[in-house]
Parts: C-alpha cells; structure tokens; sequence
C-alpha cells in the first residue's frame, strides 16, 4: 500500500540500501546499537542533558506521528532503538516489540526521569508525546544535540570475496562473513 512505500523520515528504522550478493539481495540498515531504554537507564544516574532531551523527545514525537497513519492497518509494533550516530529510531521487529503508542510512552516516562534540566523536564512532563506543540515547546528550550552513546567501533573490512564469500578483516580472512558483513552494515 502507498503509505507503506513513502518514507516515514529519519526517526523510523528503515533500509539505507540494498546489496546484490549473488542471487542474494540483503537490506542494509542502519548500525541499531542498542535500545533506548537501556541507554537511559545506563546513563539515568549522571542524567541526560537538555540537548539531548530534546533530540530523544522529539525523535519519539515525529515517529510516533509518521506511523500514525497505519493504525486503521493495527498498530506497529516494535521498540525505540539508538543508532551509533546518537539518533533514536522506531525498529518494527524484535523479541522486544510493544505498541509503539505504549513502548513510546515508556521511554518518554524513563527520559522525564532521567533529564538534568528542570524545564526540560517539566515540559516532558506537561505535554502528551501527540501534542502538536511538543516541538515548538521543546526547541524554545534548547537546541538538540546528537545522543551520547559509546559504540564499539566496528573494524575495517579490508577486502571481499563473492566468490569465496568471505571478507578480510584487519588483514585476517573471515570465511563466510561476507553475507553477514554487507547485511549487518556498511561502513
């Protein structure tokens, strides 16, 4: 269906592109390094800054509202991942996955919690994630700064074989991660 095929923007998970592995295609995504909520919950004791409060917020909002649309469909499904560019996306699969109007709802309860800034706080805790004016009311406090996450920092595919299917990496031959390698990520 046509909603299904138009871009719902950078806040929902989807392929970057696709690569041709013999008779093969795999999506490539995305690196999802790890869910939101655990980012949250690791980072809950020294706080969130306001910037990136607001980034967080307003990913929520904007996903939230692009997946609206589908409801007549059911609700998606899925959870609040952060990609290793500090960028929260909505991924629609996993062991995980929740209604996104409920698994967006935990996550803009636990950033409330864990925000350093009184009225970044105090706004999150005003509006409802759906209220239009979450991101004029957000952006008047601060502006939004990437999400602090550390990532391990993935090694350099040196070379590839199709024929072998295999990949170099650092210098060593990893048989058989070829398919793996382009389907997990490209750098």
């Amino acid at each position: 269906n046509a909603s299904r095929q138009r871009s719902r923007g950078t806040h929902v998970l989807e392929p970057l592109d696709v690569a041709l592995l013999g008779s093969e295609r795999k999506l490539v995504l995305p690196w999802c390094v790890e869910p939101l909520t655990r980012v949250l919950a690791q980072r809950h004791p020294e706080g969130i800054e306001d910037g990136e409060a607001v980034t967080i917020a307003i990913s929520l909002h904007r996903g939230l509202m692009s997946l609206r649309p589908e409801r007549d469909a059911g609700e998606a499904t899925g959870s609040w991942w952060i990609t290793d560019t500090g960028r929260p996306v909505f991924a629609q699969a996993g062991d995980d996955a929740n209604p996104i109007g409920e698994a967006t709802r935990v996550v803009w309860r636990t950033l409330a919690e864990a925000v350093t800034g009184a009225d970044v706080r105090a706004c999150l805790l005003r509006h409802a994630i759906d209220d239009p004016a979450v991101p004029a009311a957000l952006f008047a406090l601060a502006e939004p700064t990437p999400v602090n996450v550390t990532t391990p920092i993935p090694r350099r595919v040196t070379s590839a074989s199709t024929r072998r299917m295999a990949v170099s990496v650092d210098g060593v031959e990893k048989p058989g991660m070829l398919a793996a390698a382009v389907a997990h990520a490209v750098e």
